[in-house]
């Protein structure tokens, strides 16, 4: 057991240290081209923080023998995208990006999430600088936020994750799902949630502006061996032998273009999922092809690449700690005030950024 725990605190500090030691000098520097150049401050962003993102799958993969394997439509996933995941833990979005990092696009990818993770020091700060999404869970604000970032990402199009879930798959909100369906005459899940559609229509409806075509990659994730369900979970290291993806990528083509026919197709997908996954658990694999060893091998080169980056970054923040103590002390004190004063009296960097941005929108106009 002291050994199991002793890897969940090494992910838990190497992943903040990370975030927060090198979302502060790579996260800040950048602010300078926001009032100047959003496109610039765009770009770098998405770069940094997909270095973060990419830290993930190194360290599952490669340190601690997580194996991941991906079944399904293998094609890589080219220009934007909707991808809708069934949500079994707190940690899917996390593991999505040992997919990702195959067959996805790291510097676009943006993530939907509750609200409370947006304020955490370090964690939260990098992901409204990666301007992913947060959401209050009340319709009348989030509507204008997600539409407000929708049009945002039009101009920089995104891999967007949605769990139309809403959220994770613990045995309370299972119940809930179950009583739900008991009242509405639906059937009982087991291994998912029923889905909320409102988000998902209109996320689609907005990413279809303009003519875009945006396909739906219907994701599916399960695991064999312990599920870390929390927090606690993950420090004690009560985490999955293996990850399996399941796939499905619906092109435009596909795709009700009406509100009442997107969200049948939600739904029906979840009847799948929910008898797909039930499969799964049976026999611990998905049926249908799986990506092979050698594919599935290819990011290894880049893993290693990225543990030498942020080894040769922390040596140079020692170094400049040891003999620069106090402008460094400095520094970091400083940028860590900045990003508290921002979200004391502000809504957050996204906002900021979002806000800029429709100005040069309405100068252009």
């Amino acid at each position: 057991m002291a050994a199991v725990s002793v890897k969940g605190a090494v992910l838990v500090l190497v992943l903040t240290a990370v975030a927060y030691i090198g979302g502060l000098f790579f996260l800040s520097l950048p602010l300078v081209f926001l009032p100047f150049s959003p496109v610039i401050y765009r770009r770098i962003n998405d770069v940094t923080v997909s270095l973060w993102l990419r830290l993930v799958p190194a360290l599952l993969e490669l340190v601690f023998g997580v194996k991941v394997k991906i079944a399904g439509d293998l094609q890589p996933i080219k220009g934007p995208c909707l991808i809708v995941m069934n949500h079994r833990t707190r940690f899917d979005w996390m593991f999505l990006w040992c997919y990702l990092i195959r067959l996805g696009d790291l510097c676009t990818h943006k993530v939907i999430l509750k609200s409370s993770l947006k304020k955490i020091p370090g964690f939260g700060w990098a992901m409204q600088a990666a301007h992913f999404l947060f959401l209050s869970r009340k319709w009348a604000s989030d509507e204008k936020y997600l539409t407000e970032s929708l049009a945002y990402f039009r101009d920089y199009p995104v891999q967007l994750l949605l769990f139309p879930e809403g959220t994770d798959l613990s045995e309370s909100n299972k119940l809930k799902s179950q009583q739900y369906a008991e009242k509405n005459g639906l059937p009982k899940y087991e291994y998912v949630l029923h889905t909320r559609t409102k988000g998902f229509v209109h996320c689609l409806h907005e990413m279809r502006r303009g003519g875009a075509a945006v396909p739906v990659i219907d994701m599916s994730v399960a695991y064999v061996g312990p599920i870390p369900q929390n927090e606690t979970d993950m420090l004690g290291w009560n985490w999955p032998q293996e990850i399996h993806f399941h796939v499905k990528q619906a092109p435009p083509s596909e795709l009700p273009e009406d509100e009442g026919g997107l969200e049948e197709w939600l739904k029906q997908r979840w009847d799948e999922k929910e008898q797909l996954l039930e499969r799964f658990y049976a026999d611990n694999k998905f049926s249908g092809t799986y990506m092979s060893e050698e594919d599935i091998n290819c990011p290894r080169l880049q893993m290693i690449s990225l543990f030498i980056f942020w080894g040769l970054y922390f040596l140079l923040q020692f170094y400049l700690l040891y003999f620069y103590f106090s402008f460094v002390c400095c520094f970091y004190c400083l940028t860590s005030v900045f990003f508290i004063v921002v979200n004391c009296f502000t809504s957050g960097t996204d906002q900021i950024v979002l806000k800029i941005h429709q100005c040069t929108v309405r100068q252009q106009h």
